[in-house]
């Protein structure tokens, strides 16, 4: 995604193709979260307030979440009581 004549340094265009890479494409600045609200890029919701899903298998909700390698890989549990890991599917929001 490209925001036009968004950039607060240079007023050129942004490139929002990755949310977490952020960046002008005429002068490379990287804005910083504020000049992306106001550019009208929403925040990313924080890890903390994605709700965690019940294991498929046993139903738990005991999960220990997984680091991702890369911003854009989704999310992974690990169930604690059974050992199953899984990537819950992602619900839309339409």
């Amino acid at each position: 995604m490209i925001l036009f004549k968004s950039c607060p340094r240079c007023g050129g265009d942004l490139d929002a193709t990755y949310r977490e890479d952020v960046y002008c494409v005429q002068c490379s600045h990287r804005p910083n979260k504020a000049a992306l609200r106001a550019a009208g890029l929403p925040p990313r919701p924080s890890y903390q307030d994605r709700r965690r899903p019940a294991c498929p298998r046993c139903g738990a909700t005991a999960l220990i979440p997984l680091k991702r390698l890369r911003p854009v890989d989704n999310y992974c549990y690990r169930c604690q009581p059974c050992g199953h890991i899984f990537s819950p599917a992602a619900r839309s929001t339409a």
